[in-house]
C-alpha cells in the first residue's frame, strides 16, 4: 500500500523571476516573482499488487530429505518518482529605460515593457511505474543424524535473480544552454533505467546434538560464490519529444542533425553496461547451545565469522580489499 507521503506530498512551489531591479537607493530597489503553486499529488495511484508462483519438489528417503524450490516474481505496478512535464508561463520585464529620479519611485511592472516566456520542465509524482522482477532456485538438503556422534548434515543454497527498472516511459530534459537560454526540449526516453543483480550461496552445517548432556554443538560453513550487479542496455535516444508549446513531435532521424534536438541524445559508454562480479567468500560460524529444566531454558554462545576468507580483486584498475572481523555473542532462550 502506499504510505501517506506517497498520498499526501507537499505542494510544489515555483518561483520565476519577472523583475530584478537593483539600485544604489534602497528605496528604488524592487523585485517581482511569479509563483506557481501546484498539488503534486497522483489522483490515480493505487496499491501494488504482486504475482508470484512457485514449483516445488520435495523427497525424502530413510531419513534424508531433498526439497527443491523453483519461484517467479513479477511486480509491474511498484512505487517510483517518475517526471511529468510542466509548462510555466511568465513575463520578462524591461526596466534598462526607467529614471527612478525622475519618476520619484520603483519601477512598477504595469509601465514596463515585457516578454512573455514559456519554461518547460519535468516535476516528479509518484507513480506505479516500478517493475520488480525475481526469480530463483532455493535447496535443501538434510541427512539423518548419523550413529554414536548424532551428527546432521545441512547443506542449503540459492541462486537469485532480481530485475529492477520502470515500467513506463521516462520524461528527460538536459540542462544545456543554448543561444544563451536553457534548452527547452523534453524527451521522451522507452529505456529501462535499471539494473539486475544476482548471486549464488551455499551453506553448510554440520550440528551435533547430545540429549544426556543437554548440549548441541553446530558449525556452519557460509559461501557466497558469486555476486554481481549490471545495468540494464540504455538506447539513450528518445522516441517522442515535446516543443515550448507543449506539442508532442516524433523523434526521427533528421532531429539528429538539429543543432538543438540533437542535444535529447543522451550517451553511455560501453563500460556501463558491463556486469560486475564479486569473487567468493567464505566465514565460518560456531554456536554451542546448552538447555536446562527439560529443555525450558536455552543458553547460547555463538561466534560468527571465525574464519574469514575473502580474496582480493580489481576494478577499474583498483585493488578492493575485503575483511571482517568475528565477533561473539549470547543468546538465552525461555519456553514457557
Amino acid at each position: 500500500m502506499p504510505v501517506a507521503a506517497y498520498l499526501y506530498p507537499e505542494k510544489l512551489y515555483s518561483d520565476f523571476e519577472q523583475l530584478n531591479y537593483y539600485h544604489n537607493v534602497e528605496d528604488y530597489r524592487v523585485m517581482n516573482v511569479r509563483t506557481y503553486i501546484e498539488d503534486m499529488t497522483n489522483y490515480r495511484l493505487r496499491a501494488a499488487r504482486n504475482f508470484k508462483w512457485e514449483v516445488r519438489a520435495d523427497i525424502s528417503y530413510r531419513g534424508n530429505r531433498l526439497s527443491v524450490t523453483y519461484f517467479r516474481e513479477n511486480m509491474t505496478d511498484g512505487f517510483r518518482s517518475s517526471g511529468f512535464v510542466h509548462t510555466y508561463t511568465y513575463n520578462r520585464y524591461d526596466a534598462s529605460g526607467f529614471d527612478p529620479y525622475a519618476a520619484g519611485r520603483a519601477p512598477l511592472i504595469e509601465d514596463l515593457p515585457y516578454q512573455t516566456e514559456t519554461y518547460l520542465a519535468v516535476r516528479s509524482k509518484t507513480t506505479n511505474g516500478s517493475r520488480t522482477l525475481k526469480e530463483g532456485v532455493e535447496y535443501t538438503l538434510q541427512s539423518r543424524r548419523l550413529p554414536v556422534i548424532n551428527t546432521r548434515l545441512t547443506i542449503s543454497g540459492a541462486f537469485f535473480s532480481t530485475t529492477n527498472s520502470n515500467s513506463q516511459s521516462l520524461w528527460y530534459k538536459p540542462s544545456i544552454i543554448a543561444n544563451g537560454r536553457e534548452l527547452q526540449y523534453v524527451g521522451l526516453y522507452d529505456d529501462l533505467d535499471g539494473n539486475n543483480y544476482r548471486s549464488v550461496n551455499t551453506n553448510i552445517l554440520f550440528d551435533t546434538d547430545l540429549p544426556r548432556l543437554g548440549l548441541n554443538f553446530s558449525i556452519g560453513v557460509q559461501n557466497l560464490w558469486l555476486t554481481s550487479r549490471k545495468t540494464l542496455r540504455r538506447d539513450g535516444i528518445p522516441v517522442q519529444y515535446m516543443d515550448v508549446n507543449g506539442a508532442i513531435h516524433p523523434y526521427t532521424d533528421e532531429c539528429l542533425s538539429d543543432p538543438y534536438l540533437k542535444q535529447l541524445v543522451r550517451n553511455f559508454t560501453e563500460s556501463s553496461f558491463v556486469r560486475q562480479n564479486v569473487p567468493a567468500e567464505t566465514s565460518v560460524n560456531f554456536k554451542a547451545t546448552k538447555t536446562f529444566w527439560q529443555k525450558r531454558v536455552g543458553l547460547a554462545v555463538y561466534v560468527n565469522r571465525l574464519v574469514y576468507i575473502a580474496p582480493d580483486y580489481e576494478r577499474y584498475g583498483i585493488t578492493i580489499r575485503r575483511y571482517s572481523t568475528p565477533y561473539f555473542g549470547m543468546e538465552l532462550n525461555l519456553k514457557i
